[in-house]
C-alpha cells in the first residue's frame, strides 16, 4: 500500500518541478528601457562589473598612496604588486565600459560614457608614470603624486558612472513627482 502512495507523491513532485521550471515568469517578461545598461539581464553584467573595477582600482591607488605617505622607504616588490593590481582593475574597467558602449544607443548615455572614458584615459596616463616609478627609483613623493591624480580621475569616473546608473534607474513611487491637480469647471 505504501508503494503506490510514494510513487504518486514522487510523480506529483516531479510535475511541480517541471511546471515551475518551464513556466514563463511575469517578472522577466517586461524589462525596462535600459535593461542592458542597468545590468538587469544576467549575461550583461558589465555595468556592475565596471563600477566594481573602478572602486577596486581607486582602493589600490589610495592604498599605495597611503603606503608611500607613511613609509620611510618603499619596498619595490610591494609597490610593484599594488601598482600591478591597480593597472589590472583599470584595464578591466575600460573593457567593461566598452561592452556597455556596444549596447548603448542613446545620446545621453554615450555622452556619459565619453566623459568616463576621458577620466580613464587620464588615469591610465598617470598609471604609466606610476608603473615606471615603481619599476625605477620608487620615490615616495612621485608615487604619491601619481596615485593622487589617478584617484581623482577614478573618483570623477565613478561620479559619472553614478549618473549613468541614475539615468536608467526605475523611479520608485515615492520619487515620482505628483501630477498637478486638474482645475474643475464648476
Amino acid at each position: 500500500m505504501r508503494y503506490p502512495r510514494t510513487l504518486m507523491m514522487s510523480v506529483l513532485a516531479a510535475m511541480l518541478v517541471i511546471a515551475t521550471t518551464f513556466a514563463p515568469s511575469v517578472a522577466t517578461a517586461q524589462k525596462s528601457a535600459g535593461w542592458k545598461i542597468q545590468g538587469d539581464y544576467s549575461p550583461f553584467w558589465s555595468n556592475q562589473s565596471a563600477g566594481r573595477r573602478l572602486r577596486h582600482a581607486a582602493d589600490y591607488s589610495r592604498g599605495l598612496n597611503a603606503y608611500a605617505d607613511n613609509a620611510k622607504t618603499i619596498a619595490p616588490d610591494a609597490a610593484k604588486s599594488e601598482a600591478a593590481e591597480l593597472g589590472r582593475n583599470l584595464e578591466a574597467a575600460k573593457k567593461e565600459f566598452a561592452r556597455i558602449r556596444d549596447a548603448a544607443d542613446d545620446k545621453e548615455i554615450l555622452a556619459t560614457l565619453d566623459a568616463i572614458d576621458q577620466h580613464l584615459v587620464k588615469a591610465s596616463e598617470h598609471y604609466k608614470q606610476l608603473h615606471a616609478e615603481c619599476h625605477g627609483d620608487c620615490k615616495p613623493d612621485q608615487i604619491m603624486t601619481c596615485c593622487g591624480t589617478i584617484t581623482e580621475e577614478l573618483e570623477r569616473a565613478m561620479t559619472e558612472h553614478k549618473k549613468l546608473l541614475q539615468t536608467f534607474a526605475p523611479q520608485k513611487p515615492s520619487d515620482r513627482k505628483p501630477e498637478p491637480a486638474k482645475k474643475s469647471d464648476k
